[in-house]
């Protein structure tokens, strides 16, 4: 057998065959490949796009801070302070000298006057925060990847700065607006009057579901003269009582519950206010806020002398011979950041409707119950010709069809003009009466209706069979009378009228 010649064969054989295993095993790890390098590709455009998302939020928040002028006051991660208290009723806070040192230094390093007056923001910083926290920035993407970011005063959303005070609320727990009384804290230590002091006590968001106050240690600022004479009686824990002096800015032994964490406290520049809402307490209404007679004068003998700072949420105070009503900030205007300055500026002051103290005053009327059937008939339309009003219930069956009649049975009957079509536009104005019979709402034709219609739809608010209708904010009294309501109410005006009984 030719040895040789098998040997060639079998080579040649074998050499088909790795010659065809080759390109298919060449072709699976190509497409390996490929796969690794897609993926890898798509990484990689996602950690970049990523990043951008992060430096565009970045250049977003940091122009706001530039908007707000944010100026830290010490090296590093800013100004930390512990708190004490002190007294005062409104929003002045009392700083280190060191502060006011760094202050007139800058000042006279960039030859300017600064900020008038000086303004910062007191906060509670959450221990787990990083950048970003908040829905709005994480969600925040550029128009496309060559695009950076451009403030937009023409947003669509509430405020242009509506994502930076979403991410501020799970930056801080809780945080505050004020100004300085004076620098004469000892080093490291931020003095709080009553009103900073329980508004950084209350959290302004819940993150993760929990409530932030879990991580609010409050304290009392102890008298050290106090703390070391163990015989010292409770009458001498309080500075105020045992020298009967409360100037603002002074130590507040034991007055009130501080923060008992650190606070970060920044410089800032706020817009001047043009508006504000107001709401009144349960406590404020029950002390009658509603019955002070001239609103403005008590605002600007109390609120406007104690506070240079409003911000949403807030709780201000006023007072009228000794009786404190304290108001909720609901809103402000200009809304950017959720807080204004009230110095040096022209502000509407507006008194909001207190949701708990509106819906007793629904709840009224299905409290009380008709003394006779003939009841049901007061303030409903009768024969589409007007509303037949009575002082009291006992009005008989026959004037639910007769539209002109005349009770004198036990009562006075009033008949009130049709009240305007609903297409009526022209010398229209809305009233609503509030009495202790419940609330009702009226249209009233200003050209044809009179003071007299106005009382008539009054009765059927009220027990009363003498009163006197009044207005809110201001307070003023109407007295009844043939004038036309036009003499008293514009058109398209709505109005609130209290029943008060003389």
């Amino acid at each position: 057998m030719d040895f040789a010649f098998a040997e060639k064969r079998l080579q040649r054989e074998q050499s088909k065959i790795r010659s065809r295993q080759r390109p298919s095993t060449s072709a699976k790890a190509q497409r390996e490949a490929e796969y690794r390098k897609k993926e890898q590709a798509e990484v990689r455009r996602k950690r970049e796009e990523k990043a951008a998302q992060r430096q565009y939020a970045l250049k977003y928040y940091n122009d706001c801070n530039r908007a707000m002028k944010v100026q830290q006051l010490a090296a590093g991660d800013g100004l930390v302070l512990r708190a004490t208290s002190i007294h005062g009723d409104g929003d002045k806070i009392a700083l280190p000298t060191s502060v006011l040192e760094r202050l007139t230094t800058t000042m006279d390093q960039e030859g300017g006057g600064g900020s008038s007056p000086w303004t910062f923001r007191v906060g509670i910083l959450h221990p787990k925060y990083e950048f970003p926290s908040s829905p709005s920035l994480q969600s925040m993407k550029p128009p496309n990847e060559d695009d950076e970011y451009e403030s937009d005063d023409n947003d669509d959303d509430n405020t242009p700065q509506a994502a930076y005070l979403d991410e501020l609320s799970y930056k801080y727990i809780a945080y505050s607006h004020g100004t300085v009384v004076e620098f004469t804290q000892e080093e490291g230590h931020i003095g709080l009057p009553t009103l900073i002091a329980s508004a950084l006590l209350k959290p302004n968001h819940r993150l993760n579901g929990t409530d932030g106050s879990a991580n609010i240690h409050s304290i009392r600022t102890k008298d050290p003269a106090v703390l070391n004479d163990d015989n010292a009686s409770d009458l001498d824990v309080t500075m105020g009582d045992r020298n009967g002096e409360k100037t603002p800015g002074h130590l507040a032994y034991d007055a009130f519950d501080i923060p008992g964490v650190l606070l970060k406290v920044e410089m800032i520049t706020l817009p001047k206010a043009k508006a504000c809402t107001l709401v009144p307490s349960m406590d404020a209404i029950r002390s009658g806020f509603f019955n002070l007679k001239n609103v403005k004068l008590v605002m600007e003998q109390s609120l406007i002398r104690t506070r240079a700072t409003l911000s949403v949420g807030d709780t201000v105070t006023t007072w009228h011979r000794g009786v404190v009503f304290s108001l909720t900030v609901a809103s402000v205007t200009p809304a950017d950041f959720a807080a204004v300055s009230c110095i040096n500026t022209d502000m509407e002051v507006e008194i909001g409707a207190n949701v708990e103290y509106e819906a007793q005053q629904q709840q009224q009327p299905q409290e009380i119950k008709p003394e006779s059937d003939a009841s049901l008939n007061r303030g409903k339309i009768l024969g589409g010709n007007g509303y037949k009003l009575s002082e009291t219930n006992n009005v008989k069956a026959e004037s639910r069809t007769t539209p002109a009649a005349v009770v004198e049975e036990n009562t006075t009957a009033v008949l009130l003009k049709p009240e305007p079509p609903a297409d009526q536009k022209e010398n229209i104005c809305t009233i609503q009466i509030r009495g202790d019979r419940g609330s009702g709402r009226r249209r009233f034709d200003i050209q044809e209706s009179t003071i007299e219609d106005i009382f008539a739809f009054a009765r059927t608010m009220s027990s009363a069979h003498i009163f006197q209708l009044v207005t809110r904010f201001p307070r003023s009294v109407i007295s009844e009378s043939n004038k036309l309501v036009a003499t008293l109410f514009a058109q398209g005006s709505q109005e609130v009228l209290m029943v008060e009984k003389l």
